[in-house]
C-alpha cells in the first residue's frame, strides 16, 4: 500500500473552453467520482473523512463549470449546494464566499452581462498590478 496525504493547495490548473471533451459534468463528475471511490476503498479508517471533502471539491468545481463554461445558475447553485452537503465547513472559505458572488452576479445580471463583469474585473486587476510596479 502506498502511503496517503493531504496536500493543502492545487497542484494543477485546468483550463476549460467549449472545446475540451471534458466540458460536460454529466460525464466527469461520474468519472471524478470514481477516481475518488478507488482512491478511498483501501484507505485507512482515520483518513476516510477526506472522502466526503473530496466530493465537495468535485462539486465546487462543477460549479465554476457551470458558472464560467456553461453560464448556468441553476446547476451552478444546485452543484454549490451538494458541495455544501458533502462538507459544511466549505462555507467558511474564501473560495465558498467568491463562488457565492459570482453566482449570485449570473443569477441577476445574465450571461452576457456576467462575462462584461468578469473581463472588467480582470482587465482592472492587470492595470492594477501594472501600476504597482
Amino acid at each position: 500500500m502506498y502511503p496517503f496525504a493531504v496536500i493543502k493547495e492545487f497542484l494543477t490548473l485546468y483550463r476549460r473552453h467549449s472545446q475540451n471533451t471534458t466540458k460536460s459534468d454529466k460525464k466527469t463528475i461520474p468519472q471524478l467520482s470514481l477516481v475518488i471511490e478507488k482512491t478511498f476503498k483501501d484507505v485507512s479508517e482515520n483518513l476516510l473523512y477526506l472522502k466526503k471533502r473530496s466530493y465537495c471539491w468535485i462539486n465546487i468545481y462543477a460549479a465554476w463549470s457551470a458558472i464560467q463554461v456553461e453560464k448556468d445558475y441553476k446547476n451552478a447553485t444546485f452543484y454549490r449546494q451538494q458541495a455544501v452537503h458533502y462538507y459544511p465547513q466549505i462555507l467558511f472559505t474564501s473560495m465558498y464566499l467568491r463562488q457565492s458572488v459570482a453566482i449570485t452576479v449570473l443569477g441577476l445580471l445574465g450571461s452576457k452581462n456576467y462575462d462584461k463583469v468578469r473581463e472588467f474585473r480582470k482587465n482592472r486587476g492587470r492595470k492594477v498590478f501594472k501600476s504597482k510596479k
